[in-house]
């Protein structure tokens, strides 16, 4: 049987990253004392489904899969989710080859948006769309969050094309964060869900000390 101390931290990450971002899991933990991997998710989530795509990325990321035990453990329900969920992305074109981004994003029943203006072209519709994402979150907050976009890029790793974003944020202590989900169809949608991939941990421990 594998050890889960010898698995790579770039094959931790990726666990964390492709399986957090879905609505139903909480948290993705390694416990490297037992030897397997445990997806904290609701109590309705399709725990055969979890444990099949949590195998696909270890075997995407080089490891024996078949030797790490996966294990999916469900939440009662004690306690109220913290999650900031996607709503959507819109793109309205404005004057002089600009063009407007507006995200929404639901948090406690609440929806929140954020707009942002940039230059018509692939990349910078991106950016633009990030940028819109970042503008939603601390829409959402209360407090200044002081969040600072470095940059948006797309690379390809492991034969998957994965987009990518930094994230600076100044408050609370600066903190680097780096977010990082698969390509899909939708660059601007993929785009708004890096950022949030970016700020999962901290949001919800921070949106989970107001509520």
């Amino acid at each position: 049987m594998a050890s889960l101390s010898a698995l790579r931290a770039s094959t931790v990450q990726a666990l964390r990253t492709r399986l957090e971002v879905l609505d139903a899991v909480e948290r993705v933990l390694v416990d490297e004392e037992r030897g397997s991997v445990w997806i904290v998710a609701g109590g309705d989530v399709d725990h055969a489904m979890l444990e099949e795509q949590a195998r696909a990325i270890l075997t995407a990321e080089g490891e024996e899969a078949d030797t790490i035990p996966v294990e999916v453990a469900a939440t009662l329900g004690a306690h109220a989710r913290h999650r900031v969920r996607f709503v959507g992305v819109q793109r309205f074109p404005a004057p002089e080859g600009h063009v407007r981004m507006r995200v929404t994003l639901e948090w406690d029943g609440v929806l929140h948006t954020g707009e942002e203006l940039g230059e018509t072209s692939a990349a910078l519709e991106m950016r633009t769309a990030a940028l819109a994402t970042v503008r939603a979150v601390q829409a959402l907050s209360p407090d200044e969050l002081r969040l600072r976009l470095i940059g948006v890029k797309q690379i390809r790793a492991f034969d998957q094309e994965i987009t990518v974003v930094s994230i600076f944020r100044e408050s609370g202590g600066p903190l680097r964060l780096v977010g990082a989900v698969l390509t899909t169809e939708d660059p601007l949608k993929t785009a708004a869900l890096a950022v949030l991939s970016a700020l999962n941990r901290i949001l919800g421990n921070y949106l989970s000390t107001i509520g």
